[in-house]
């Protein structure tokens, strides 16, 4: 678990300093926007 947990944290890491144009703050690109809570989340449409 720990060495996963470690790789995991490294690829991060050499994500965030691989693209330094991404300014902090902003969300992370890699992830798609949070679907809208509400019924179509209940719907089971995601």
């Amino acid at each position: 678990k720990i060495q996963g947990r470690s790789s995991e944290a490294r690829k991060k890491k050499k994500k965030s300093s691989e693209s330094p144009k991404t300014p902090p703050g902003s969300p992370p690109h890699q992830l798609p926007p949070p679907p809208p809570a509400g019924p179509s989340r209940a719907s089971g449409a995601h």
